[in-house]
């Protein structure tokens, strides 16, 4: 299956069960500096770069989170290149890996699946694979999360006078849209007044697609080189279960932008698009990489 969606649907996933695990009431209340130690020294940074970005570009609560959200995501970008640098040594080891694969398909003995077992690790060494790699996305999980807190109870600190952003005349409001408000909430209302909110989670579906898309698109264009008698029935289930996950997350990240203050579909649809762009740097940049070592 293709890691990458394993790995994007694993951290959407967490993020929407962690999410899940607090309470309504504390998405619902205010930022403080007497909480635990996820909220004081992830969340609060965080939160304090908005407030702070929103206060120097112009008091827009909108342009407070895009600015957060393009710090966030190119602090990370490092650990992204790594993991696609990882992606692309997996690949071009691919070929190879399925001949051993070939080599002991039916034997079951222990013999037989150590020697497997041995060739694989030495493959893994002549590619230069380390076998946890994919494990660094994970490291992103904090901040990730630290955001989508941010977005979500920075607002409720209006009125607070701390990390209040109507100290300063700051405004949740942008192109007629109040970001404070369930866009749910909204459209039920009045739908031929608020239909502009609707925008929200459509944008957000369409971004996440794309991302998504051009993911699998990836891992087909990889598997195109691949002879036929190399392929299998597990192999083709795998690709049917990477899109049902890829519409599955499509889905569930509209739904939650749709329940959702409209501030939090602004942060998913900006940070979609730069994924977008940065995944399309990193296969562009790969691609040279493998013409050069071909």
């Amino acid at each position: 299956m293709n890691k990458k969606l394993i790995i994007l649907g694993t951290l959407l996933g967490l993020t929407f069960l962690l999410s899940g695990c607090v309470s309504q009431e504390v998405l619902d209340s205010a930022i403080t500096q007497n909480e635990g130690f996820f909220t004081n020294y992830i969340v609060l940074p965080v939160a304090w770069l908005m407030y702070t970005s929103t206060q120097i570009l112009g008091g827009y609560f909108f342009f407070g989170i895009l600015f957060t959200t393009f710090v966030v995501r190119t602090l990370g970008w490092p650990i992204y290149s790594k993991s696609n640098d990882m992606t692309m040594k997996m690949q071009a080891m691919q070929p190879e890996q399925q001949k051993i694969q070939a080599k002991y398909e039916g034997k079951t003995d222990r013999d037989s699946q150590a020697r497997m077992q041995q060739e694989t690790m030495a493959l893994y060494k002549k590619f230069g694979v380390n076998p946890l790699g994919c494990l660094l996305p994970f490291l992103q999980l904090p901040i990730f999360l630290a955001v989508y807190y941010a977005v979500r109870r920075l607002p409720n600190n209006i009125g607070t006078g701390y990390l209040d952003i109507e100290t300063f005349g700051g405004s949740t409001e942008i192109f007629g849209l109040d970001l404070i408000r369930i866009v749910s909430v909204e459209l039920t209302t009045s739908l031929a007044s608020n239909w502009f909110y609707l925008l929200i989670p459509l944008l957000t579906g369409i971004s996440m697609f794309l991302v998504t898309s051009i993911t699998q698109n990836r891992q087909k264009k990889t598997q195109k080189d691949v002879p036929d008698y190399r392929k299998n029935t597990r192999q083709a289930a795998m690709q049917k279960q990477t899109q049902f996950m890829m519409y599955f997350l499509v889905l569930m990240m509209v739904y939650i932008t749709y329940i959702s203050p409209a501030a939090l579909g602004i942060y998913w649809i900006f940070g979609n698009t730069y994924s977008l762009i940065q995944t399309t740097i990193n296969y562009r940049l790969a691609d040279k990489k493998l013409k050069v070592s071909a």
